[in-house]
């Protein structure tokens, strides 16, 4: 049976140039260098009578008021004309900063006063600019010009941009049919509710302030160390007016200069973990107030809906959320509050409502944990359940995480209850999302997908984990499944990396494994879904197009 590998992650990372805040920002980055040269030819004689011969300045202006009119043109627009806008834009402003260095470089080093803490601080400062202009402005400008070229290698590169925008646009929803709207209850809030969300506020609060005052510690080495002995009127004073202390001009003082950096490293520690404890309690409160239904799971699936199978384990996997602005970058720690769930539910919505069975009960497992049985003993079942109840409900309780919507079953220790709505609502649905995992119930929902032959219509994820053993149960586990049931090659299997996973289907008896491999693991998953919509529910023709390009 033949293999199919197909690697998303230049397709993750395209989408960074598709969204909106990386084009306001290449916009802003392009005035921006435009200004300073404008101003070094303004100046500089030996610059104006090098590159003025009578005319450059005014072309110069010309070119600019071209590439801006067609910036913004191409700002609302996902098309061949707007990538070759803001790729050719990506490559002025990329030959902006190299000639700006270029006579930066030279100015510094015909300067006879310039010691050598000052060049290596300026050094440092260098390859800091040169990491984010390679991240944010090179690398997607290059991986904008690779999804232009209709030949070559980066052909099937260009075919997975374009299929991928496709899908984006909503273009293959299809099955137009009106969607059942029924509001879900919610569970009564548990005690100190509102204490917790106060608690996580505060956290927030004080987060940002030690951010804010580290940042100006790195301009004024002397503002901390006034905090720290308690001269509030004389850090208040330096804040105020602004006052920045200059950088050393000796060893000595570098030496201390880089200390009090340490500390403000320091500060800037405690706020993001001031974040984290704030991510913690605001997720604890979105999961208090999510809807779910007690009603079958049966009376509101329709055919455009889609089905999401999982371990309950799962529910509380987390992913980072991506920003495109470098400024709100601190503030985005508590992102692991995202879940995974809610990811794919938010890449799945232009299809259809995802939907989901679970089961109500308290997370008594919990107390059998190796590193709580210690506390067990000393505080007892009892007061342990309180205290769980009281500071961390969402984990005790087993709230449902936001997401897809929920319908809960008594299935009264019958696991015929649930087996038999599972089976019904697969027979519906449009599309069957598994997350991959080890637990029982789970291994028969796959089995179950094949004997019933929908194993066309699903789509296997490998979710976020930990670590790497974790990937390899699972991986072991789905491939022992389709080599018994369908007959693959275990062989080729193994030399897969689980980790690099990112989804499966199978489309014509071909397995389709979809990899990545990147830090950016939302925008891997996303790119990995678009894909595996595009070859599970979108146009056949396309999808069998794409198969045959990664036949391994």
């Amino acid at each position: 049976m033949p293999i199919g590998l197909i690697n998303v992650t230049n397709l993750a990372r395209v989408r960074r140039p598709l969204r909106l805040g990386w084009r306001i920002f290449i916009i802003l980055a392009f005035l921006l260098f435009i200004c300073l040269w404008l101003a070094l030819i303004a100046q500089s004689e030996d610059l104006r009578r090098l590159l003025i011969g009578g005319s450059f300045a005014l072309w110069f202006l010309i070119v600019v008021g071209v590439l801006l009119l067609s910036l913004l043109v191409a700002l609302f627009s996902k098309g061949d004309f707007a990538r070759f806008v803001f790729a050719l834009v990506s490559g002025v402003t990329t030959l902006l900063i190299l000639l700006l260095l270029l006579i930066v470089a030279y100015v510094i080093g015909t300067m006879p006063q310039v010691g050598s803490p000052s060049l290596i601080i300026l050094l440092v400062l260098a390859l800091i600019g040169f990491a984010l202009c390679w991240d944010f402005i090179i690398r997607p400008g290059y991986l904008l010009f690779l999804s232009l070229i209709p030949f070559g290698r980066p052909k099937a590169f260009r075919q997975q941009v374009v299929a991928s925008l496709l899908v984006w646009s909503g273009r293959w929803k299809g099955r137009e049919e009106p969607q059942v709207f029924v509001p879900g209850e919610r569970r009564p809030l548990t005690p100190g509710a509102y204490y917790r969300l106060a608690l996580g506020v505060v956290s927030f609060v004080i987060g940002s302030l030690f951010v804010a005052l580290a940042m100006f510690s790195l301009v004024n080495v002397n503002f901390l160390p006034a905090i720290y002995h308690l001269e509030f009127s004389n850090a208040w004073q330096m804040l105020i007016n602004f006052q920045i202390t200059s950088p050393g001009s000796s060893w000595d003082t570098l030496g201390a200069e880089i200390l009090e950096a340490m500390n403000s490293l320091l500060v800037i520690v405690l706020g993001i973990f001031c974040f984290f404890v704030f991510g913690y309690f605001w997720t604890q409160w979105q999961r208090e107030n999510t809807s779910f239904h007690r009603v079958p799971l049966l009376q509101h699936m329709t055919s455009p809906d889609l089905l999401l199978l999982r371990s309950f384990k799962d529910d509380v996997k987390f992913v980072g959320r991506t920003t495109n602005n470098i400024l709100m970058i601190p503030f985005t720690v508590y992102g692991w509050s995202f879940t995974f769930e809610q990811l794919i539910v938010n890449r799945l919505k232009y299809l259809g409502k995802v939907r989901l069975l679970d089961i109500e009960q308290d997370n008594t497992e919990l107390l059998e944990k190796w590193w709580l049985r210690g506390f067990v003993k000393l505080l007892g079942e009892e007061r342990l359940k309180k205290l769980f109840s009281a500071i961390f409900p969402a984990s005790w309780h087993r709230l449902p995480a936001k997401g897809g919507i929920r319908y809960y079953i008594d299935t009264q220790g019958d696991e015929k209850k649930w087996q038999e709505e599972i089976e019904k609502a697969m027979s519906i649905a449009r599309m069957i999302i598994v997350l991959l995992g080890t637990t029982k119930s789970l291994n028969w929902e796959i089995g179950r997908i094949e004997e019933l032959h929908f194993s066309e219509k699903t789509v296997f994820v490998m979710p976020p984990l930990v670590f790497k053993k974790n990937y390899q149960a699972r991986w072991q586990q789905f491939t022992e499944h389709v080599c018994q049931t369908l007959g693959y090659d275990k062989e080729l299997l193994r030399k897969v990396d689980p980790k690099r996973v990112l989804a499966a289907c199978i489309r014509n008896h071909t397995l389709v494994l979809i990899t990545g491999k990147g830090n950016s693991r939302s925008l891997l998953y996303e790119a990995a879904v678009d894909v595996a919509t595009i070859l599970v529910v979108a146009d056949s023709a396309q999808s069998n197009k794409m198969i045959q390009k990664y036949l391994t």
